[in-house]
């Protein structure tokens, strides 16, 4: 058995990356088609393979390369946005963060890494069609410390004592009480909506929480040439607002 055997990968053919298992089983992959992963147990990070008409480099995954090379159900929460997610709910390792919904699992996979090896995420979503691409995307990057739940934390958030809570759906103010009981004090709630009308009402919601902000999130890439380096024709803009507080505790 070659020594890639069960290890995730990143094939990236110049533009696109492509988050891999290696392990014998014929899959379906848009941009790739249709092959088994079988065919890399025998390379090394850095060379290169040849899959029908495309060439590809083998790349050691970074969390980056997991987050924009997994197969998409869902619109993903994209790195800018996570990477603040994680810092302004205080996220490491040996947190717990409850976490809805699961779209496609690319914040489900940064969570998974940053509260990894001693922490653990808990995934909730409705669709059960979402579940199974966010399961097979974090079975791909490798990372066991996620829990796939199936439910709609509007009714209820079995987690008690947790550090985060995490919202992704379309009306997160009617879950907010649910996550005030799921958190430990001073823990942290982040929801994630896209329009200011959403936003305000989940401002208006957060009865028992204190250190409210709101943030927005623009990237721009920079084109490096010497002599001529300017600003990218095609930035990240508008994705999200993001609303952050802490839990008080209660007073009894």
């Amino acid at each position: 058995m070659g020594k890639m055997m069960g290890q995730s990968v990143v094939l990236f053919d110049g533009k696109k990356r492509y988050l891999v298992l290696v392990e014998d089983k014929e899959v379906k992959r848009k941009g790739i088609g249709r092959w088994n992963p079988k065919v890399l147990e025998d390379k090394r990070f850095g060379d290169t393979i040849k899959i029908g008409s495309k060439e590809f480099l083998i790349l050691k995954p970074s969390l980056k390369d997991m987050i924009l090379g997994i197969e998409r159900k869902a619109q993903i929460i994209t790195p800018k946005d996570a990477c603040h997610i994680v810092f302004y709910c205080s996220i490491k390792s040996g947190s717990t963060v409850v976490e809805a919904g699961s779209g496609s699992g690319a914040l489900t996979i940064a969570l998974a890494h940053f509260t990894f090896p001693e922490g653990r995420v808990i995934s909730y979503d409705i669709r059960r069609d979402f579940l199974e691409v966010a399961k097979e995307n974090v079975r791909m990057s490798g990372y066991k410390n996620v829990e796939f739940k199936e439910g709609d934390v509007r009714e209820k958030i079995d987690e008690k004592g947790v550090d985060a809570v995490i919202f992704d759906f379309s009306d997160p103010w009617n879950a907010v009480q649910n996550a005030y009981h799921a958190l430990k004090d001073f823990g942290y709630i982040c929801c994630y909506c896209p329009t200011i009308e959403q936003i305000e009402k989940c401002v208006s919601s957060l009865s028992g929480f204190t250190d409210v902000i709101t943030i927005e999130v623009l990237e721009r890439e920079m084109v490096i040439r010497e002599g001529s380096s300017r600003p990218g024709n095609i930035g990240i803009g508008h994705t999200a607002y993001m609303c952050f507080a802490r839990k008080m505790p209660q007073i009894t």
